[in-house]
């Protein structure tokens, strides 16, 4: 028993440091977050689950550059590719962010208006990080 228990203590240690080291997990709503996988070059992408609409992207990207890249909440969070085939999970829909956009994509972002549209399908579109985050739901207390 002591031996199973010790395999599957390392089995789980080495799964985390590995989505650690590649910089993913899962982030967005309490009761239901979305999966996030880093991109080479420094970008993210956000997995749709079931029902999602453009909430739940946001919500999960903000946390992302929150929680896991250190963003503060004025930093800005842009769609590098828009809602389509995803990238890092073949078969699903996804949504491709980044927080240090090039010169010719935070040129793009400068001409999107910045109501409180929650567009996922045009590349440029951008929030700062404390709006991404906030349409989060959280999981509300039982009373």
């Amino acid at each position: 028993m002591r031996k199973i228990f010790l395999v599957a203590l390392v089995m789980g240690l080495s799964h985390m440091s590995a989505v650690g080291a590649a910089g993913g997990g899962r982030f967005g709503d309490t009761h239901r977050p979305n999966e996030v996988n880093a991109l080479p070059g420094g970008g993210f992408e956000v997995v749709a689950e079931l029902g999602d609409g453009a909430r739940q992207f946001w919500c999960a990207a903000g946390e992302y550059a929150r929680h896991q890249l250190g963003k503060s909440g004025r930093d800005r969070v842009y769609i590098m590719a828009g809602y389509g085939k995803s990238i890092t999970s073949p078969g699903r829909k996804g949504v491709s962010f980044t927080t240090q956009p090039d010169a010719a994509l935070r040129k793009l972002g400068e001409g999107r208006a910045q109501g409180y549209s929650l567009s996922i399908r045009e590349v440029g579109t951008n929030r700062k990080v404390n709006l991404a985050s906030s349409v989060c739901v959280a999981e509300l207390e039982q009373y």
